[in-house]
Order: C-alpha cells, then sequence, then structure tokens
C-alpha cells in the first residue's frame, strides 16, 4: 500500500513538472484546469472499510475527462470487487458562484 502511494506521488510530481502541454494564463483563477491532472485512464487499488471494520481490497480502472469547458470532470470507473464488476461515476464541478468545487457521484 506504500509503495503504492510513493508511486502515485511520484507520478504526480513528474506530470506537474513536465506541464500539462498547454499554456495557463499565471493570472487564471478560474479554476478551470485545478484538475486536469486527473484526465485520463488509470488503473486503481481500491481499499474499503465495511461497516463490520473488515477492510476488503480491491483493483478497478478510473477514465477522466473534462466537461463543461475544463470548469469540471467526469470521471466513469469500473470496480473489480469480490463479489463482481460494478460501475461507479464521479463529476467535480467547479462552483461559478463561489471558488470552492465541490464533488458528486461515487
Amino acid at each position: 500500500m506504500i509503495r503504492h502511494l510513493a508511486l502515485a506521488t511520484l507520478a504526480l510530481a513528474l506530470c506537474i513538472l513536465a506541464g500539462t502541454g498547454r499554456a495557463i494564463a499565471a493570472g487564471d483563477l478560474s479554476g478551470a484546469h485545478d484538475f486536469d491532472f486527473e484526465f485520463g485512464g488509470w488503473n486503481v487499488h481500491h481499499r474499503v472499510k465495511r461497516a463490520t471494520g473488515e477492510w476488503i481490497e480491491f483493483e478497478g480502472t478510473a477514465n477522466a475527462r473534462p466537461i463543461l469547458g475544463g470548469l469540471g470532470n467526469v470521471e466513469d470507473c469500473l470496480f473489480h470487487r469480490p463479489a463482481g464488476d460494478t460501475r461507479g461515476v464521479a463529476m467535480h464541478v467547479r462552483s461559478c458562484i463561489g471558488a470552492v468545487g465541490d464533488l458528486v457521484g461515487r
């Protein structure tokens, strides 16, 4: 688990250092690019604590893409749970009123 977290942190740091491949204005505070690092396909390892206190672990995939001209994103998830595959969706939308985004779905 710690090894996966360390590798994910390293990968994220390299992506940030490499840039996204497009210029973003230094004064852009719109939040339209706050979650660009999530875009693309990912192999994901999940660890979930059940109500009984038991932890279960399983693999999955996630595919994130921008929506609303970059003001949000949608993530399509496939979970390979021990009882069978299930799907989920997560959506992040930046608030048009304030500077805080909301995570809905999952």
